[in-house]
């Protein structure tokens, strides 16, 4: 994170929503030279040079260089002078685009969610909406970051934590749907077994995450952001939030076992059922 922060200069602002450095600037240069102000005078500067060569008149070249040349000299100036509100106008229009992409994901996941009859899931996608726009509030006091210590460790970790959460949600959705396809008996109680697993631990994490955002916010309420209390609990956060990452990295390697275990078993009978 730190090494983001330093490069980008805005920090969790770009990590918040998956935008990097390099998408802001190649959204900068876009609206640097794609704006009328610029394009209106080069394009007009074609047809009045093909003007002037066709009837030989200097002055055709000369408009037509002239034209080019003022919208080539508004581009340059919107790519030095005017840039710094040119990043901030691309930095939030991402960010816009960014948390719809995002939204309209969890939507949809959501509703996939429905087809397994499962309360638990549901509640679960519901409340990782609800912390994904209290983490985006957080975001949004940049002031803060600055003055509480350990800001973009536990940001960071929260962030991880949260997709990881959503990515094993779409894994328990991808485990029933599986399910109703195995023919074994045998099969389909392991296999909802595995998810029913995963599920508890889903429910785990989200709690987890939402008692270290109380806890965050708490430490935000901190004044000078520096006391021993302040940094006592983000310390505790930290270890918690990591001792939670770590099970769900292994939720993510028991479900790439019970994948691989699924595709050696489930080819076999689909390709017998084909023949």
């Amino acid at each position: 994170m730190a090494a983001n922060q330093g490069s980008c200069g805005y920090g969790g602002e770009y990590m918040s929503y998956g935008v990097t450095l390099q998408d802001v600037n190649a959204r900068c240069t876009w609206r640097a030279w794609a704006t009328p102000s610029v394009l209106v005078p080069v394009l007009t500067a074609v047809p009045l040079f093909v003007l002037g060569v066709a009837i030989g008149s200097p002055i055709g070249w000369c408009g037509a260089a002239a034209l080019a040349g003022a919208g080539m000299v508004r581009g340059l100036y919107r790519m030095t002078w005017g840039r710094p509100a040119l990043q901030q106008e691309s930095l939030f229009l991402l960010q816009q685009e960014r948390e719809q992409q995002h939204q309209n994901y969890v939507g949809e996941l959501r509703q996939r969610l429905r087809n397994d009859r499962d309360p638990r899931t549901g509640d679960c996608a519901k409340r990782l909406q609800q912390l994904h726009r209290r983490l985006n509030q957080l975001m949004e006091q940049p002031d803060r970051r600055d003055q509480v210590v350990g800001w973009d460790d536990a940001w960071d970790e929260m962030r991880q934590l949260y997709y990881q959460c959503l990515k094993s949600l779409e894994q328990t959705a991808g485990l029933w749907e599986t399910s109703q396809h195995v023919t074994g008996l045998v099969q389909r109680e392991k296999i909802l077994q595995s998810r029913n697993e995963i599920v508890k631990q889903v429910e785990q994490a989200v709690e987890r995450l939402e008692t270290g955002l109380d806890q965050w916010q708490h430490a935000l309420s901190d004044p000078s952001g520096a006391s021993q209390e302040t940094m006592d609990q983000l310390g505790r956060l930290h270890h918690e939030l990591e001792a939670s990452l770590e099970v769900a990295r292994s939720v993510d390697q028991r479900m790439l076992e019970l994948e691989n275990e699924l595709s050696r078993r489930v080819d076999p009978l689909s390709a017998e059922r084909g023949g």
